[in-house]
C-alpha cells in the first residue's frame, strides 16, 4: 500500500491541512531506488518521508493521524476515526489517496470522510469511495482528478470494498510517553531462521547503543522474554509486556532499541507495506540516528513507504531527495493554533543545495521563537 495524498480538516489539531507524497518528474540521480509503483514507473512515490519541527508541531499527531487511517481501512470500524475527530468545530474531514494491488492489479483509491457535529455531543458521518484502476504511463497527477466523482456512497463504515490480499498492514512505533507504547515488545518470527536474524539485528543495535551489553540471547526460562548479559554475572530480563520505563539498568536510548530492532526486522523482511518511526531517536547519538535510517532507507522493499520524524538535523546532510523531507510549524492567530508543512522541494531541488544549510539560515521558517525565553530575567 501507498500513500500519495493526505487532507485533513478540524482533525486533531489540523485544520485545512494538506500534505503530498508523490512527485511529477524523474530525478536524474537519487540514492533512494525504486521510488515509483513496481512495473509503472511513471507512478511515482516517495519512499521517504522525513518529518522536521519543533516541539508541538504536529509530527507525533501526523503519524497518529496515518495510523488511524490505516487502521480503520483494515477494521473497518468508523470509532477509529471518530477518536481524531475535533468535536469543536461544526464538521470535519478527512481525505486520503492511496494505492493497492501488485504489478498486475494496480488501484488508485480516494477515501473521503466528513462529519456534522449535530448539536448532541455526537455527529453523523458519511463516507465516499472511489476507485480508478491504473495503467502502464498513468501518474498520480495524471489521473488523480478521476477520482472527482465517487464510484460508491458508502452507508456503513464498514461496507468500504478494498483489496485486502494487497493491504499488507503497517507497523508504528511512538514515544513511551504515548498511550500503549511503553511496553517491551519482540518480533514475531516465523522460522528459526528468522529468529537467529532477529536476534543478530537485536544484537547489532543494543550492542550499538549501549557497548557494556555483551550479549542478548532468548531466555530459556522466560516465555517471550531475552537475557540481557552485561558480564560478571551481570544480567537483566526483559520480557515482552514489561514496562520500558521501568528497565531501571538500560539508559533512555537503549530501550528504544527494542522497537528499532523490531523496525529493522519488519522492513527487512517486508513484513508491513508502511512503517511509522515517530520520535525513536530522541535519546539516541544522532550519528547513530543516521546509519539506522540510512539502514532502513536501504531495506525497504518495492511498494513500501517509510514516515520518520526526528529533531536530528544531521539527517538533513544525508544526500537523501529534497522532496523526502517536510518541515512543519505550528502557529497561533487569535487564539486559534495552525498546523503547516512545507516540502523541502517547493523551495530547491538541486543536487549542489544542502537542505541543511537552507535550515540552518530558517528558509523553511520552522525554526521555534524563543524570545520569551530570552526575555526571562
Amino acid at each position: 500500500m501507498i500513500i500519495l495524498n493526505l487532507k485533513l480538516d478540524h482533525i486533531l489539531g489540523f485544520n485545512q491541512f494538506e500534505v503530498n507524497f508523490s512527485y511529477p518528474r524523474k530525478l536524474g540521480r537519487s540514492i533512494i531506488e525504486g521510488e515509483c509503483l513496481k512495473g509503472i514507473p511513471s507512478f511515482r512515490y516517495k519512499k521517504l518521508n522525513v518529518f522536521v519541527g519543533s516541539n508541538a508541531s504536529g509530527k507525533t499527531s501526523l503519524i497518529r493521524v496515518i495510523w488511524t487511517i490505516l487502521s480503520f481501512l483494515r477494521n473497518k470500524n468508523g470509532e477509529d476515526l471518530k477518536k481524531i475527530v475535533n468535536c469543536n468545530y461544526d464538521s470535519s474531514y478527512i481525505a486520503v489517496d492511496y494505492v493497492l494491488g501488485d504489478a498486475n492489479d494496480y488501484c488508485l483509491y480516494r477515501l473521503v470522510f466528513k462529519t456534522k457535529n449535530n448539536g448532541r455531543n455526537d455527529f453523523d458521518c458519511s463516507l465516499t469511495h472511489s476507485m480508478i484502476a491504473l495503467k502502464q504511463g498513468d501518474s498520480y497527477e495524471k489521473v488523480k482528478d478521476y477520482l472527482e466523482k465517487p464510484y460508491e456512497i458508502v452507508s456503513s463504515l464498514r461496507e468500504v470494498n478494498n483489496n485486502e490480499n494487497s493491504f499488507v498492514g503497517w507497523h508504528a512505533v511512538l514515544p513511551c510517553t504515548e498511550e500503549n507504547f511503553d511496553e517491551i515488545s519482540f518480533a514475531r518470527c516465523q522460522s528459526k531462521a528468522d529468529e537467529r536474524d532477529y536476534m543478530a539485528i537485536l544484537n547489532g543495535i543494543m550492542k550499538t547503543l549501549d557497548p557494556s551489553i555483551l550479549s542478548i540471547k532468548k531466555s530459556q526460562d522466560a516465555q517471550d522474554a531475552v537475557v540481557i548479559d552485561y558480564g560478571h554475572n551481570e544480567r537483566i530480563i526483559a520480557q515482552a509486556g514489561n514496562k520500558l520505563t521501568q528497565l531501571q539498568r538500560l539508559s533512555s536510548g537503549t530501550k528504544y532499541g527494542f522497537n528499532i530492532a523490531n523496525t529493522v526486522f519488519a522492513i527487512k523482511h517486508q513484513l508491513n507495506g508502511i512503517y511509522l518511526v515517530d520520535e525513536q531517536f530522541s535519546y539516541v547519538n544522532s550519528d547513530i540516528e543516521a546509519s539506522l535510517l540510512a539502514k532502513m532507507v536501504e531495506l525497504l522493499g518495492d511498494d513500501e513507504q517509510l514516515f520518520f520524524t526526528t529533531h536530528n538535523q544531521r539527517i538533513l546532510a544525508m544526500g537523501f531527495p529534497f522532496h523526502s523531507f517536510y518541515f512543519m510549524k505550528k502557529e497561533a492567530f487569535d487564539g486559534e493554533s495552525e498546523i503547516s508543512v512545507s516540502c523541502a522541494s517547493e523551495f530547491e531541488n538541486r543536487n549542489n543545495v544542502s537542505p541543511f544549510n537552507m535550515y540552518e539560515n530558517d528558509m523553511f521558517g520552522c525554526a521555534p521563537n524563543t524570545r520569551m525565553i530570552d526575555n526571562i530575567k
